[in-house]
């Protein structure tokens, strides 16, 4: 006969579900949400009497040991960094992925859609919020209404409009009933306008190209899916250039900035200064391939490339960071950082998932997440990092629990 769980355990599993929940709501709108969830939830794993067969769990997992020596080398770094205190204060933002081994040993399966849903609500409250700023019905936090991102930074949120309706496309493909079907397309064109009302280009780009991953993912007939979506890439961005005057804004001054930078060579506006930062990357990288420079010496390098070898890129000495985290990390760690990132989103790829709605949404999480990564430093950021610790850590328990259903 099959042993009950004793009842504080069956409790405290229970209440670390509630909390992951909780945790999937305020991901898209609360900074100092996402604090307390992961520091309580935290608290409430460690202590759990089940935590020895919790972290056997976890020295099985391929993900969890790439992700451990990933930050183990973020340690080791410091060893040739010249400031050690910086270099702590920078690692110190990966405690939020620190969710991801709670939620792969801890979730129920029951709970699993919960949280995607939970994700999905707090998304459709930061749209409204954001609506409502852009249309001036009323004002929050002195956001702009040129600019209405009510929670972060307005490229970090193109990437969660961008993952969002990618995951409603997803799910409109995959869902049978039509009410829900409905309702899905319409969160899909509420959001995606959103997309598009807002200045991220980083999402909007992601967007696209992943878009026709979405199609061949769901359609039989491969031609019919490249056409559709190319209609529907097409469709959103004429729609947007002609009625959304930020993305109209976005797109004149990008061409612009891709002139300057051709033709005088001029590094100084939005799009040149990244790509400023990305020629000193690449030689800082030639320079350090094996090691980088350490997590905290990389802007103070930068200057000093520019100092000595680039008078006409001194427009760029301020910027924080290089706008590309596979850039960020070379600089940082050399190679060995840049393929230990990347043996993340692999090992998430090469997951054997049966279900279809989660195997397609493995491919689809990581597809805009790296795209993302190309043009911003998404995995040093709280609400990006945090977006990252909840799919990855959903996705990992929904492989966790097809394996438990099958035994």
């Amino acid at each position: 006969m099959k042993q009950r769980q004793p009842a504080e355990e069956h409790n405290t599993t229970r209440y670390i579900n509630y909390l992951l929940v909780a945790y999937a709501f305020v991901t898209p709108v609360s900074r100092a949400g996402i604090v307390f969830f992961t520091a309580l939830m935290l608290l409430v794993w460690l202590t759990d009497k089940r935590f020895g067969t919790r972290w056997e769990q976890l020295k099985r997992n391929r993900f969890i040991l790439i992700l451990s020596l990933f930050i183990l080398y973020n340690f080791i770094s410091l060893l040739w960094s010249d400031a050690i205190p910086e270099g702590l204060q920078y690692i110190k933002r990966y405690w939020y992925l620190s969710v991801i081994p709670v939620i792969y040993t801890s979730v129920q399966k029951r709970y699993i859609p919960y949280m995607v849903s939970a994700f999905l609500l707090g998304m459709l409250i930061s749209e409204i919020i954001s609506y409502g700023i852009f249309f001036e019905w009323w004002h929050f936090k002195n956001v702009p209404p040129q600019m209405p991102t009510p929670f972060m930074h307005h490229i970090h949120y193109s990437l969660f409009l961008a993952f969002t309706a990618l995951l409603l496309l997803n799910r409109i493909f995959q869902i049978e009933n039509l009410r829900w079907k409905i309702a899905y397309i319409f969160y899909f064109c509420f959001v995606t306008t959103n997309l598009f009302v807002n200045g991220g280009r980083t999402g909007q780009l992601a967007f696209i190209i992943t878009l026709f991953v979405v199609g061949l993912l769901n359609m039989k007939h491969k031609l019919q899916a490249f056409v559709l979506m190319a209609l529907i890439a097409f469709g959103t961005l004429t729609l947007a250039y002609y009625f959304s005057p930020n993305f109209q804004a976005r797109v004149d001054a990008g061409r612009t900035d891709a002139a300057k930078i051709v033709e005088q060579h001029n590094f100084c506006d939005s799009f040149g200064r990244r790509v400023a930062v990305w020629i000193i990357a690449s030689e800082i990288v030639r320079e350090h391939p094996l090691t980088g420079v350490g997590v905290s010496d990389a802007m103070s390098v930068m200057r000093a490339h520019i100092d000595k070898s680039h008078p006409n890129m001194q427009c760029v000495r301020d910027m924080p960071h290089f706008h590309n985290e596979i850039v960020q990390l070379a600089v940082q760690l050399g190679i060995p950082g840049v393929i230990l990132y990347l043996l993340l989103f692999y090992t998430l790829l090469t997951m054997k998932i049966r279900q279809p709605e989660y195997r397609n949404l493995t491919i689809i999480f990581v597809m805009t997440y790296t795209i993302a990564s190309m043009f911003e430093t998404v995995f040093h950021e709280q609400f990006t990092l945090a977006l990252f610790a909840l799919f990855a850590g959903i996705l990992l328990a929904v492989k966790r629990t097809e394996q438990e259903d099958a035994a």
